[in-house]
């Protein structure tokens, strides 16, 4: 790898309607030019929904592989860039379509949505045990489609190691549960968001007790203020779009690094939505940025805050966009790669 590169991971669907893709792919960012290139790619783990760093190791990551008719799996993986992707270890995810794994500690957190639940995993080193508990939801909200059971989406561990977010779409709710002397409590609300919101996937500010909300079946965003108990009280709410229909989408939610600009994407307009972040943490809109491709199903932010790289799942591409250096609107298109169905992208 160059001094110049910077190596990054997708995920991809490997078996389903439309699926085309080949598993875990490394990827390297040429900084400068924005040009991407692969580097290898791990076969072992079908549909590899969701990745995520394990924390104070940047050589190991947890996968979130979802399954749609029966439970799937959770694996850590060698993603050393100097060795071939490896699997040290997997374990059933007691869940069915689990599309999403955070790292916490020394425990995985892996949301499954048709099953909407929690389970979570203890890890030692490199090694998964099996599943401690599994949280199971009770609710539902208005959209009789899409809500009628609940759909855990996300789970969001805080730095400070105290509580845990669930985002929760069935229910319309972000639950919440406490840690105390390691043990993970009992669910409650942190928020109730309007009926038929149906909140996806929630991203905290770096320095601010604040969260930002993005929700999926009403392409809009919340703003919300965390307590001192660590409930949310919202305070804003906006559109994700100018111009959202029936037929749009909303999908991934990031930070720049610097906490100024905040970013949404959404499928069906296929288009990244840029927000101006306040000195309060309230949020306005800046820019409406075609994604590339269709169905941007996931964008990751380099460290540096310089490109901005999209999973257009429904493309089967990667494509790089440059962030304006000082009020990081998005740029046109630089480079695109081939890649199959692409669902998750992780620096």
């Amino acid at each position: 790898m160059k001094s110049n590169q910077v190596a990054f991971l997708v995920g991809s669907y490997t078996n389903g309607p439309g699926a085309c893709g080949e598993g875990i792919t490394s990827f390297l960012l040429d900084m400068d030019e924005g040009s991407i290139s692969p580097v290898s790619t791990l076969r072992e783990l079908p549909n590899p929904a969701y990745l995520a760093r394990i924390p104070h190791d940047e050589h190991r990551i947890a996968v979130a592989c979802e399954a749609f008719t029966h439970d799937g799996d959770v694996a850590i993986v060698d993603s050393n860039p100097g060795h071939m992707l490896r699997v040290l270890s997997k374990q059933s995810s007691r869940g069915h379509a689990s599309c999403h794994v955070a790292a916490h500690r020394h425990r995985l957190l892996v949301s499954n949505y048709s099953s909407g639940s929690l389970s979570l995993f203890r890890f030692h080193g490199s090694i998964i045990e099996p599943a401690e508990s599994v949280v199971a939801y009770e609710g539902s909200s208005i959209d009789s489609t899409r809500q009628a059971s609940p759909h855990a989406h996300q789970a969001v561990p805080v730095n400070d190691g105290s509580v845990i977010y669930v985002c929760d779409l069935g229910c319309d709710i972000v639950w919440m549960h406490r840690i105390a002397d390691d043990v993970v409590g009992a669910a409650s609300v942190a928020l109730r968001v309007p009926p038929g919101s149906g909140p996806r996937h929630l991203c905290l500010h770096p320095t601010l007790p604040l969260a930002y909300l993005l929700c999926e079946i009403s392409n809009r965003i919340i703003v919300a203020r965390i307590r001192e108990d660590h409930t949310f009280e919202a305070i804003q709410e906006i559109p994700g779009l100018q111009d959202a229909t029936r037929s749009t989408s909303a999908a991934a939610i990031r930070m720049h690094p610097t906490g100024s600009t905040l970013y949404a994407s959404f499928r069906g307009a296929d288009v990244i939505s840029a927000f101006a972040v306040q000195s309060g943490g309230s949020i306005s809109f800046m820019q409406q940025a075609p994604a590339g491709g269709r169905i941007p199903r996931d964008f990751a932010i380099d460290p540096s805050g310089r490109w901005l790289i999209v999973a257009l799942q429904h493309s089967n591409r990667l494509v790089s966009l440059p962030l304006h250096p000082t009020n990081h609107t998005i740029g046109g298109e630089i480079h695109s790669v081939p890649c199959g169905t692409p669902v998750c992208v992780l620096f």
